[in-house]
């Protein structure tokens, strides 16, 4: 039989085990509601954009294809959920300055004569032409569910050396664009906060909150290439956009995310199995997570100071801090890690840390393509950037809300302008000024 000793140590031991576990509440169901958005909506909304290259000759394979009126329309596909949609740029008139004319597939059975044609409205601008086309409305086809769907088409041409993206239209280059004009919206209780919820479809595919498993990278830095979802306690905004994980962090607690196959709600479980602490140096506002090796990704919502993950190897994306002033200026700083920055180990008998943050310090580089240039009449190009303590580059820092004691920038709501000086090794003044943001 124990005594009061025993017990009370096997008690111990019970709420250790029971602490690294995750909490056992209930599912939380999020019902999804799609939103249209109107043309020329001035209010929030999720944005997505695709911008799919363009062709001088119609895809292979049998197509009933009306009569253009350009001697060189070009062509593009795109794929909505499960179907792929020809489009088709033309002119209405030979006298045209830009394509204005756009078939579309839009029930992907490879005929554009049983559709409407879409007329848009070509604005000459200095050197450049844009078209605007009226949205259009496609029923997105996509594990067995016929889904509404909007987007908007759009042109914008420029003079750029010898490009020329059609015959034509002679040394212009044509960007072809597509934006979503849709989400999905909800609203929850977790942690005893509410919560709105906005859905986007960032590549316009057609698919709501595909999530972002694996890193991309480029220049050195880090990208999480997923749909996006903005939440927030209050109003939303565009700087609550986070990458779709496929686990939240949310008050306080780690969920794993799925989406039905109708997008008729979101499901937020709580994660199995034992979780380990993580520390951040620096308390983030939001910050995305990922385990390359298992596949994961964690989108964090105001964690806190710790969190607590399945064992594993972690490294950060991104993140944003948020500070204020002494007078109550709100600022934000948001941040992209770079491909050297090395990962942490979650697990038992760890003190995991993920260093992020402060200190950051100013850095001058001069570009690779830059220091190639050798001709005496060209300037040299610096570049200004902001560095963290894990090496992450600052992408932004602009005050949110209030009036700043700080000096500020000519232009929008950013601190003034670096300023350089550069001289010879004796000391001589070579010269003096300041970067331009951009």
């Amino acid at each position: 039989m124990m005594n009061h000793r025993q017990i009370g140590r096997l008690l111990a031991v019970c709420a250790a085990g029971w602490a690294g576990l995750a909490r056992a509440e209930g599912p939380i169901e999020v019902p999804l509601a799609y939103q249209a958005v109107g043309e020329n909506s001035r209010e929030f909304y999720p944005r997505g954009m695709i911008s799919p290259e363009l062709a001088a000759a119609a895809p292979e394979g049998e197509w009933k294809l009306p009569e253009w009126t350009s001697k060189h329309p070009v062509f593009t596909r795109i794929k909505l959920g499960d179907r792929e949609h020809l489009l088709v740029l033309d002119v209405s008139s030979p006298r045209s300055k830009m394509f204005d004319r756009l078939y579309f597939d839009a029930n992907a059975n490879r005929d554009l004569t049983d559709d409407p044609v879409i007329s848009g409205k070509v604005e000459a601008g200095y050197g450049n032409q844009d078209v605007e086309f009226p949205p259009m409305a496609v029923t997105v086809e996509t594990g067995g569910r016929s889904l509404p769907y909007r987007m908007r088409p759009s042109i914008y041409a420029y003079k750029r050396g010898s490009g020329e993206t059609s015959k034509a239209f002679p040394r212009m280059t044509i960007r072809f664009m597509l934006q979503t004009l849709c989400y999905y919206r909800g609203e929850f209780e977790a942690g005893g906060a509410r919560y709105r919820l906005h859905l986007a479809d960032v590549n316009a595919n057609g698919v709501f909150g595909e999530a972002a498993t694996e890193p991309d990278s480029g220049g050195g830095r880090i990208f999480m290439a997923g749909d996006a979802f903005y939440l927030s306690t209050n109003k939303p905004g565009y700087y609550e956009a986070m990458t779709c994980g496929t686990h939240w962090h949310l008050g306080g607690q780690l969920f794993a995310v799925s989406l039905a196959p109708g997008l008729e709600k979101l499901t937020l479980t709580p994660a199995e199995g034992p979780l380990f602490p993580l520390s951040f140096s620096t308390e983030p506002d939001r910050i995305m997570l990922f385990n390359a090796g298992a596949k994961q990704s964690v989108a964090c919502f105001r964690p806190g100071r710790e969190i607590r993950l399945p064992a594993g190897s972690y490294r950060f994306a991104d993140y944003r801090l948020l500070r204020k002033e002494t007078n109550g200026a709100l600022w934000q700083l948001l941040a992209s890690a770079t491909t050297g920055a090395p990962p942490v180990e979650v697990g038992a008998d760890r003190q995991a840390e993920l260093v992020l943050g402060e200190p950051f310090r100013p850095v001058v580089e001069i570009p690779e393509w830059s220091r190639a240039v050798k001709s005496g009449n060209q300037p040299v190009r610096m570049s200004f950037a902001i560095r963290g303590a894990a090496n992450e580059i600052v992408n932004d820092v602009s005050l949110l809300s209030g009036q700043s004691a700080l000096t500020m920038g000519k232009r929008g709501a950013r601190p003034k302008e670096p300023a350089y000086t550069i001289a010879t090794p004796e000391g001589e003044l070579v010269q003096r000024g300041s970067f331009e943001y951009g």
